[in-house]
């Protein structure tokens, strides 16, 4: 259509502390819905096992995927991804810090978490 709009849809993975099986799509643009993907662009934050991103190449075989981070347990469903980190704890923009969560440092490798 020419367009570039930007929707923003929530996939849950969890409900009331209770995995969910396949992940659950909310908001998804009635287009995107009825459609196999193409001419669709799909990006996420983070590719951590692959479960999401592989549940939405299921979903939309023809949509282009892309992500900002991606751990190694998800890398075999990165078609596109920007940076490759640790299978470590993150906390993306507009997330809540854990209590006595002291931020991974990227140059030496260390972490830590205090009782």
């Amino acid at each position: 259509s020419g367009r570039n709009d930007i929707h923003a849809m929530r996939v849950r993975t969890y409900d009331e502390g209770n995995k969910i099986k396949p992940p659950h799509f909310d908001n998804v643009p009635r287009e995107l819905a009825e459609s196999n993907g193409e001419g669709w662009f799909i990006f996420d934050e983070l590719i951590h096992t692959g479960t999401t991103q592989k549940a939405a190449m299921h979903r939309w075989p023809m949509a282009n995927f892309a992500t900002v981070y991606v751990k190694p347990p998800g890398l075999p469903f990165a078609t596109s991804y920007h940076l490759l980190v640790p299978d470590i704890w993150m906390v993306l923009p507009g997330e809540q810090p854990r209590k006595n969560f002291q931020p991974y440092n990227w140059s030496t490798g260390f972490r830590s978490y205090q009782d």
